[in-house]
């Protein structure tokens, strides 16, 4: 079991055995009122109720540096890499984690999707990483080194998938039955963060709307977790403004164009219905267009979402929807609308 302490903005601290979580605790350094999490919770709960709750059940050990799942500490040598983990369950072996520049773990991996990241250039040899049965973290490339060379010496269990099925499935798998999203947000918080938005939005005469937009996003996104990792979103307020303005200039360009030809040809008063019928033109562009942003700007576990809808999929769906809403005298519209969010959830 790691156990990750939630503090300093939010931002996890750990892996930590409940031993070492006791003492972060018995010290002081942590408040029984922080958030904590271990891979066996559906979300956060209070540290002070989590440890209370593992020495219950006589899961917390005397010692903090010894492995939870050993008899004996850790062994690591500083600066060498030397370490083992004879001891050490195989499938904890599997639960490993890396740490990207700022500490943050992402993870878990198996030592096979370890070797992956690195041969892809995705991790650096020198990059962090930790596991059940490793006292500190150690470099990524000692790390596999180690872990190959027991699999050879034992007949198999340094690369392999973790016990009950994939790196995590199975029934055996220590994510069973947590597999859904949380979320954590505090009313409070956003009440603070919208109060904000709005008085800037004011002062800026609806210019900072992009950047406020922008923080609600990120706000939802950074509270919603899965598998015990939070969404990312990675869209900026500048970002938005200037898509904005291309946007506009394009539009305005598109009825400036329709107004004058209307003009030429004394049909101004057609003026009204050709603007509509531009604006239903544009708007499956504009569905399929925000869907791919939105998606592109998102991540899990540093991994980007991706929209893999068509274009020409939005405007079937619109032709067809419009057509029968108008058919049926606004009858289709739900039918319509379900379509619509079947396009870009099913495409997500």
């Amino acid at each position: 079991m790691y156990i990750f302490i939630y503090k300093d903005a939010g931002k996890p601290h750990g892996p930590l055995s409940p031993a070492q979580a006791k003492q972060q605790l018995d010290s002081g350094l942590a408040s029984p009122e922080d958030m904590a999490w271990h891979d066996e919770l559906p979300s956060k709960v209070k540290l002070g109720d989590l440890v209370a709750f593992l020495e219950k059940k006589g899961m917390v050990g005397p010692s903090a540096t010894s492995s939870p799942y050993s008899g004996t500490p850790a062994t690591t040598i500083a600066g060498q890499g030397q370490f083992t983990l004879a001891n050490t369950p195989t499938q904890s072996r599997n639960r490993c984690f890396l740490y990207d520049a700022y500490g943050k773990p992402c993870g878990p991996y198996t030592p096979m999707q370890l070797l992956g990241e690195l041969e892809s250039g995705k991790t650096s040899p020198d990059d962090m990483v930790w596991c059940d049965g490793l006292e500190e973290k150690v470099k990524l490339r000692a790390f596999l080194d180690m872990v190959g060379s027991e699999a050879k010496g034992t007949g198999g269990g340094g690369f392999g998938p973790p016990q009950g099925g994939g790196a995590y499935g199975g029934q055996n798998s220590s994510w069973a039955g947590s597999l859904a999203f949380s979320y954590n947000g505090l009313g409070g918080d956003f009440f603070v963060l919208n109060l904000k938005n709005i008085l800037l939005t004011i002062c800026t005469l609806g210019i900072y709307g992009f950047w406020a937009k922008v923080a609600v996003r990120k706000f939802h996104w950074n509270n919603m977790y899965f598998m015990g990792d939070n969404l990312e979103y990675h869209a900026t307020g500048k970002e938005m403004f200037i898509n904005f303005l291309k946007g506009m200039l394009l539009l305005s360009s598109i009825a400036g164009l329709i107004a004058l030809t209307l003009g030429a040809l004394n049909l101004m008063e057609l003026l009204g219905v050709a603007l509509a019928f531009c604006f239903f033109l544009t708007a499956p562009f504009q569905i399929y267009s925000k869907q791919r942003f939105l998606l592109a700007r998102t991540s899990w576990r540093n991994v980007r979402f991706k929209f893999t809808g068509t274009v020409g999929e939005a405007y079937g769906i619109c032709i067809k929807g419009g057509f029968l809403s108008i058919l049926t005298l606004g009858f289709y519209i739900p039918w319509f609308l379900n379509s619509l969010e079947k396009y870009r959830l099913n495409n997500s």
